[in-house]
């Protein structure tokens, strides 16, 4: 039943390196992710991996990467890791300020 939560969602990626060296977020959307997103509240949380993820998304998108950035609603996703184990994957993302 999770294909019926799922949605398309554009997502951004990070590039080439700034003059300080950090690397920088595409302006333009990078292509779109067919997703089931739901906020995460505990278990996974306490792993220091995802201390400071709220989402987790769930998709068989295997272009999405911890160099992504999804648009959700009127938030911005910060992809932090991607299990890539499984028919789905599963994407831990925290929340950009």
């Amino acid at each position: 039943m999770i294909t019926l939560d799922q949605r398309l969602y554009d997502y951004y990626t990070f590039g080439e390196n700034d003059d300080y060296g950090q690397p920088q977020l595409s302006e333009e959307v990078s292509g779109r992710v067919k997703m089931a997103i739901n906020l995460m509240k505990h278990t996974a949380a306490e792993n220091v991996l995802f201390q400071d993820c709220e989402y987790i998304g769930l998709t068989h998108n295997a272009a999405i990467t911890d160099k992504c950035i999804v648009s959700y609603g009127d938030m911005k996703l910060k992809v932090v890791f991607v299990s890539p184990f499984g028919l789905w994957r599963q994407v831990y993302m925290k929340r950009m300020e």
